[in-house]
């Protein structure tokens, strides 16, 4: 063989490998799947769903995703949720995710939080039956507002909030666990390279998420009585305008120890 064809094939072997890694090294997602399956998607062991999950947003705004553990996500599948296409979610990041469906409405939980948060709202209620009395939740904020757009009105928001009784007595009420270990909302202008950046991850070089930005793995626990029903609301939704993407990922909830 000659010195030429050894070096073309050389070429194409490391290629063609280039082109597998970064196929292997890249979410997976599966937009628009049935409540059923998403429902399946979001809960692991010791968790009961009741019922159907009831999602009010674009189809293409929900799915289910796997192969989180060759990004850097920091969990290998879950349900994601977006305020424009979840399918952009996979990356890679660069030209930003700006997806709009045109629909405004306003829910009075993330309005608390962000008064703009109005616009592309996506919005997943699930009851469940826990059989434990702690549940673990593992959570990865994203979006493309960071870092251009951090401090202004396009203060886009998670929230995830719990009802139910409280173990302590009485009950949760629109509870929001989607909070940083101080209290702390989950949000653009709340989590970034300035306010709780031990929180925050410059994602603007990475190929393998879509987000310019996202938090850090957070892991907030919810206390519950067992054999009882809960109502877990999960909403996103666009602060000031329909443009920049923002994404929540989801890890499976599920009894903690």
């Amino acid at each position: 063989m000659s010195k030429k064809r050894n070096i073309a094939l050389a070429l194409f072997v490391v290629a063609f490998f280039a082109f597998q890694s970064n196929l292997i090294a890249q979410l997976i997602v599966n937009a628009g799947v049935p409540a059923t399956n998403l429902a399946g998607s979001a809960f692991g062991n010791g968790i009961t769903v009741s019922g159907i999950p009831e999602i009010n947003c674009n189809s293409a705004q929900y799915g289910s995703f796997t192969n989180g553990l060759t990004t850097d996500l920091g969990f290998n599948s879950g349900l994601v949720m977006s305020t424009g296409s979840a399918v952009a979610a996979a990356g890679p990041s660069g030209q930003n995710a700006s997806t709009s469906y045109g629909i405004s409405y306003t829910d009075p939980e993330l309005t608390a939080i962000s008064p703009g948060a109005t616009r592309d709202v996506c919005i997943i209620t699930i009851n469940i039956v826990p059989q434990c009395n702690t549940l673990a939740l593992r959570f990865v904020f994203g979006s493309e507002e960071y870092p251009e757009f951090v401090g202004g009105n396009f203060n886009d928001v998670f929230g995830f909030f719990v009802s139910g009784p409280n173990p302590s007595g009485g009950n949760y009420t629109s509870m929001n666990v989607a909070q940083l270990p101080n209290g702390t909302p989950v949000s653009i202008n709340n989590v970034n390279a300035t306010s709780n950046p031990e929180f925050y991850v410059d994602n603007s070089n990475n190929g393998y998420i879509k987000y310019d930005g996202l938090t850090t793995v957070l892991l907030p626990v919810i206390d519950v009585i067992p054999c009882e029903v809960y109502t877990f609301k999960l909403a996103i939704a666009d602060a000031g305008d329909f443009i920049y993407d923002s994404a929540i990922f989801i890890d499976f909830i599920s009894c903690s120890n």
